[in-house]
């Protein structure tokens, strides 16, 4: 019988998540041999309810929810399977069965940035996670999320929308999870998930997800959280797992929002002031898995803010060789002609945007008075339009075209 089926079975007993599986089946030598043991009811410390479960679910069960996942294009891993993730072997309580749907190839040999934060971010944070997603997946990194609401949703979908590599670790059913419209497929894309819908068992805590994030990702990058926050026990595993922890400063010492990235901060984490700084840290690690002109990583220096405001300081310019005043001129005329040439591509809020912005910058929430628009859908229509070059981004929360 397929090994897999044993560790299914073995998850559909005591649950995604449970350390009982490696707590009980310390004294067995394979994932058969402890489920027969389990069936005859000969293991030592063994519950009344485990019993029950052990007596109640039959193998067929099992194999009937891996051939339906291979049906719908779900990959199940079990834990001795080959594809599966080195870096989960490490951890105290790896999960007995992984599903996977996309890329497997992406949980091997790739520096992988998980961005975390509030499930209502502010504008300043949406700004800040936006920027990251797109800058660190295209220098080569892996853009990882939890797929909660807010910080992490746009996370994920603006590296989607760049076409970056993304990591998805949901903490529900994995065939539950449905993809942007937008997006066609799992291509330069993998997720992944402890549970499918028909298990019949329930879902473990979020910690139980963060644990696989903290340990497929090289660094954290924390945007935004109170102390209050369920962000800062993924913080927390995160330094417990000897990841990178970073974290953005506060927007505001006053804003009780913020006041979970204080507390980090006071307590030894990474300040995060630009994605140079998270480069120059995953350069130290090995330069295998970046692009080239990202592998020359270095601290940001102070007067540095190009991460924000899109400015190069004098000391980073281009030489003005004749080379590359040739290949800026051309790069300009492509920008300027793929511009015109998506304008006709765009909704009718984009155009009625940039019609407003045509008479100079404005602020973001004037912009979302005219267009009558959620200042939330606003900012993400905004930050979609700066992404693709309409818009530019200006200190003081205003807007005005690229």
């Amino acid at each position: 019988m397929d090994d897999r089926i044993y560790w299914l079975w073995l998850v559909m007993i005591f649950g995604p998540a449970n350390s009982r599986i490696w707590e009980l089946g310390a004294g067995s030598s394979n994932a058969k041999e402890f489920c027969a043991a389990l069936r005859s009811g000969n293991v030592p410390g063994i519950t009344a309810y485990e019993k029950q479960r052990a007596a109640s679910v039959g193998y067929e069960e099992a194999s009937a929810i891996i051939e339906k996942c291979e049906g719908s294009g779900i990959n199940v891993l079990g834990y001795d399977s080959e594809d599966y993730p080195a870096r989960l072997r490490e951890i105290a309580n790896p999960p007995a069965v992984l599903f996977v749907r996309g890329d497997l190839e992406l949980l091997k040999n790739r520096f992988t940035v998980c961005i975390a934060g509030s499930r209502m971010p502010s504008e300043y944070s949406q700004k800040i996670t936006s920027l990251l997603s797109r800058t660190l997946g295209s220098k080569g990194c892996v853009i990882a999320s939890g797929l909660s609401a807010g910080t992490d949703q746009l996370a994920y979908d603006i590296a989607m929308d760049c076409g970056n590599r993304t990591l998805g670790i949901y903490g529900l059913a994995i065939d539950r999870f449905e993809l942007n419209e937008d997006v066609a497929d799992y291509e330069n894309s993998v997720l992944i998930s402890e549970m499918h819908s028909e298990m019949n068992y329930q879902r473990p805590k979020f910690s139980g997800r963060n644990r696989l994030i903290t340990a497929l990702c090289d660094a954290v990058v924390f945007v935004e959280g109170s102390l209050k926050s369920r962000g800062l026990d993924l913080c927390l595993n995160c330094i417990r797992q000897g990841r990178l922890l970073f974290v953005v400063p506060p927007h505001d010492i006053t804003d009780p929002r913020f006041m979970g990235q204080a507390w980090l901060l006071r307590n030894g984490a990474k300040p995060f002031f630009s994605d140079t700084d998270i480069m120059y840290e995953l350069s130290r690690m090995g330069v295998d898995f970046l692009e080239y002109d990202a592998r020359d990583g270095e601290y940001t220096a102070m007067d540095d803010y190009s991460f924000f405001t899109d400015e190069v300081p004098d000391n980073r310019k281009e030489k003005n060789h004749p080379a590359n005043r040739k290949r800026n001129a051309v790069s300009e005329q492509l920008d300027k002609t793929s511009r015109e040439t998506d304008l006709s591509r765009l909704g009718e809020k984009e155009k009625d945007v940039l019609q407003l912005l045509k008479s100079g910058t404005r602020l973001a929430d004037e912009i979302s008075s005219v267009i009558d628009m959620d200042i939330s859908d606003t900012l993400s229509l905004l930050t979609m339009l700066e992404l693709d070059g309409y818009v530019r981004s200006y200190p003081g929360k205003r807007f005005g075209l690229q």
